[in-house]
């Protein structure tokens, strides 16, 4: 056996204690949560990829050719944009939308370029219509105030000048026969649907634009 001399014992001391205080102030990268939520839908920049708006809204649709129409109004407290990695997964808050026959506008979100396995709206009660669903169909006006969410299903490959179109026709023809406010959820939970991708006309000017010089 050998005998440390007392400045060796103090050296090993001091590199212990500053190790353990280094170690003590690593923070985890992701702390259980698995999603980014970008405040304001303000934008960012992900390593490689960077952000850039993009349009969100419900296709058009039509439910019967009589004139009663079939209306909505969600709140949406956050759409979630799901990636195969989850951890980069997009979530932004949004708040009341009317769904309209002739299409309806969601927001611009801002996001990268790339494949999405899909789209989910959460639906609750937050918004100032303390109601998730108004539903108005030729039966009557009928409200929910249960939490839900609706899916849309991809892969959606989401690349520059292109805006997502929420298709919605399969579930405004089942809200259109709905008679009684308990139905409203469960047409809700079952429902998946998908996703076209459309390019901004304004883009195809600007790239006929070049073309032209």
């Amino acid at each position: 056996m050998f005998k440390l001399s007392k400045l060796t014992i103090v050296i090993l001391l001091g590199f212990i204690t500053v190790t353990y205080n280094a170690c003590s102030e690593i923070e985890p990268i992701f702390s259980g949560d698995r999603s980014q939520k970008l405040e304001g839908n303000d934008g960012g920049t992900i390593v490689g990829n960077p952000l850039q708006e993009r349009a969100l809204g419900f296709a058009r649709y039509q439910t019967t050719n009589s004139g009663a129409e079939t209306f909505a109004r969600l709140c949406i407290s956050q759409v979630v944009f799901e990636k195969s990695d989850t951890l980069e997964d997009h979530v932004f808050d949004v708040g009341l939308v009317d769904i309209d026959p002739d299409g309806t506008m969601i927001g611009d979100f801002q996001l990268g370029d790339g494949s999405y396995n899909q789209v989910r709206l959460i639906i609750d009660s937050s918004c100032e219509t303390s109601s998730s669903v108004v539903l108005s169909n030729p039966s009557g006006q009928y409200q929910s105030v249960e939490d839900m969410e609706l899916r849309f299903r991809g892969p959606i490959l989401v690349s520059n000048h292109t805006h997502l179109s929420l298709n919605i026709q399969g579930l405004m023809e089942e809200l259109s026969g709905v008679s009684n406010f308990e139905l409203i959820d469960e047409i809700f939970e079952s429902f998946i649907g998908d996703v076209e991708l459309e390019v901004n006309d304004d883009d195809d000017d600007d790239d006929d634009d070049d073309d032209d010089d």
